[in-house]
């Protein structure tokens, strides 16, 4: 059977053609074969035993679900009761959390079978997983090179057949950029859609749980699973929504808007590819235009300086008298912080909380803070204007190609530059999606369309997806 379709495997439990646990036996012996991606921080070692429980159901008669016998991993930021949640942490390395998050409690709800919790960047903080306490992850399809991050684990295991679908966390581009690595497909929902409650929060206002997979078709069916109104988070969206894929070409009549990506750092086989990505969406009936967002080019600094700023706000609980390890030693309240948080941080942790501990000073008023907020309000109304005249942006979903592990462990600046294409969508509460054009490690189509118009965004994803 299909072990790449999570649509196809839960039909095939549902009708008999197969059984829960022959199926999750067969990713976890995967995982065991590949556990040299360093995939997965945590497996989960009652998976067979809930795969036993949905036979037995089935046996009965018993076969409602929709996500009827279908093994899922998840990142490890997202709460999972008596499952180890590190955040790929040594402030978390042993936390065993009390309760599901809501996003664990709709996939158990609907007959879903957690595989795991896969490795990502400490604290959802870095683009390539290489700031995890455990190790980088490794690229499914060249184990030199990086998987992208935050979400790395759930992007390689989708990749190298460890998982059918897995759950990620987006706060700038960490579902898409990894799932571009990887060459899987990587979906951001529009801001609001799915319930935050049970996510460790890297940055309240721009964290949105995202969704890899194989088949955009398996992406929607788990969207339509998670999404909806949440009373432990105020700020999912109170309009229950359609995701299910209906449209065979809604690109037909459409107009799309596509920015001079010449003027950016971009690798030159991904500028290649994206203009035969153009030339195919005009194939399928689409206006293709070139337009000008003047505020895109700030988008990067001003992402960085509000991540930074909400960032130094979330950590400060993991002080070791809350949350997290305790220093062994100290002499004082002010030396236990001190100590417990440098213990227990890597260094790219460090460096945001310490970014946006200045950013928030109040001896400079937060006045680099303030204009990141206007700048971030100007890109929204710019896209506001945008999306009044055309369906979709398109973009590349990064700037270049995996680049190899430890090449810009050391230059910060540098690994952040691969989110260019991806943070302006958190900023602004869109929804996207990143399609992959090659098969293994290649180049990506950067799908945006407004907020919570994610079934038309899927739908055009699905198109494409035949297409190429």
């Amino acid at each position: 059977m299909n072990y790449k379709s999570a649509v196809e495997i839960i039909e095939a439990i549902r009708s008999g053609e197969t059984t829960a646990v022959d199926v999750t036996r067969h990713f976890l012996e995967v995982m065991e074969e590949k556990k040299d991606l360093n995939s997965y921080i945590t497996v989960n070692p009652k998976a067979m035993e809930e795969a036993e429980k949905i036979d037995a159901r089935i046996k009965s008669g018993d076969t409602k679900g929709k996500l009827l016998g279908l093994p899922i991993a998840l990142k490890d930021n997202i709460l999972t009761k008596d499952l180890r949640t590190t955040c790929a942490s040594k402030a978390l390395k042993e936390f065993v959390p009390p309760f599901d998050a809501t996003v664990v409690e709709k996939i158990r709800e609907e007959g879903g079978i957690i595989l795991g919790k896969t490795n990502m960047d400490e604290f959802a903080m870095g683009s390539s997983s290489e700031t995890s306490y455990f190790g980088a992850t490794k690229n499914p399809h060249d184990q030199a090179r990086i998987p992208g991050g935050s979400s790395a684990g759930s992007a390689s295991a989708v990749g190298s057949g460890e998982a059918p679908i897995a759950l990620g966390t987006d706060t700038g581009g960490s579902v898409r950029q990894p799932a571009a690595c990887c060459g899987v497909v990587g979906y951001y929902p529009s801001y609001g859609t799915i319930s935050r409650y049970g996510v460790v929060s890297m940055a309240n206002t721009l964290d949105q749980i995202g969704v890899l997979g194989n088949h955009v078709e398996d992406i929607a069916l788990m969207t339509e699973v998670l999404a909806g109104c949440d009373e432990k988070d105020p700020t999912t969206d109170p309009q229950s929504r359609e995701f299910t894929i209906t449209e065979e070409n809604p690109f037909q009549g459409a107009k799309i808007g596509y920015p001079d990506v010449s003027k950016f750092p971009i690798d030159p086989k991904v500028k290649q590819r994206f203009e035969e990505g153009l030339e195919l969406l005009k194939e399928k009936g689409a206006t293709v235009e070139l337009v000008t967002l003047d505020t895109l080019n700030y988008a990067l600094s001003c992402y960085n300086v509000i991540v930074a700023s909400e960032v130094s706000s979330n950590m400060s609980r993991f002080d070791g008298l809350i949350y997290g390890n305790r220093t062994d030693e100290y002499d004082s309240l002010d030396d236990l912080y001190i100590k417990t948080r440098s213990e227990n941080f890597g260094e790219e942790v460090q460096r945001r909380i310490a970014m946006g501990t200045l950013y928030l000073g109040a001896d400079s008023d937060q006045k680099v803070y303030k204009k990141a907020l206007k700048v971030r309000k100007k890109l929204q109304m710019e896209y506001d204007a945008f999306f009044e005249k055309y369906d979709f942006l398109v973009t590349p979903t990064t700037n270049e190609l995996p680049f190899t592990l430890g090449e810009k462990v050391d230059d910060p600046l540098a690994m952040y530059a691969s989110d260019f294409f991806t943070v302006s969508v958190n900023l602004s509460g869109l929804c996207a999606i990143s399609i992959p054009m090659d098969t293994g490690i290649g180049t990506s189509l950067h799908l945006v369309a407004n907020r919570f118009e994610d079934k038309k965004l899927l739908e055009a994803a699905r198109a494409i997806e035949r297409s190429l």
